[in-house]
């Protein structure tokens, strides 16, 4: 397995990191979020919020070592090792991070987003789902962007590019997600 290079390419390529891979997953939350009709978007706001945790939480683990977010089988760890991870001084403090803490409120909504919207959505069985989009707005939504900024924005370890504009993107967006949360409730 090598590393993913940094080196711009030209021509038909499209070219993707894990920073712009998390970046454009959180922006995708948001546009879906603005963007799609109401009974639509609340699956692809839970899909592409899952992934941007899950992309953050990489990206945090990652610090200068690639091979850190691969386990002993040089695959990549799952989402909640990469939570469990995050929440390790052990896995932080090689990379210079702040472990991260959650509330039971967080925990139950990381829960939530995973294992029953998430996985509901990516492993479809063929029923009728009824969901209470309140419930994805007002009890996973903002408490996963809290997790998400911490990660990306305050745990330290997360790298961005030298001239700050990713980093930019990522501030404007959860600031959109959060005055769209607001004006939802």
């Amino acid at each position: 397995m090598t590393s993913p290079t940094s080196t711009p390419r030209t021509g038909n390529w499209i070219e993707f990191d894990e920073r712009s891979n998390a970046t454009d997953y959180l922006e995708m939350t948001a546009f879906f979020l603005e963007n799609l009709p109401e009974a639509t978007k609340w699956k692809w706001v839970v899909i592409s919020l899952h992934q941007a945790l899950y992309a953050f939480l990489i990206c945090a683990l990652r610090g200068g070592n690639w091979r850190s977010v691969l386990d002993k089988n040089d695959r990549l760890i799952g989402i909640w090792e990469a939570l469990r991870r995050a929440k390790d001084q052990i896995y932080m403090t090689p990379v210079a991070g702040t472990p991260l803490v959650t509330t039971p409120d967080e925990d139950q909504a990381v829960q939530l987003l995973v294992s029953e919207f998430r996985n509901g959505f990516e492993h479809f069985i063929p029923v009728s789902w009824v969901i209470d989009a309140r419930m994805v707005s007002g009890q996973i939504l903002g408490q996963v962007l809290r997790i998400v900024r911490f990660v990306a924005l305050q745990s330290g370890p997360f790298v961005f590019a030298d001239d700050g504009e990713e980093r930019r993107r990522v501030e404007n967006v959860l600031d959109r997600l959060d005055a769209l949360l607001a004006a939802i409730k």
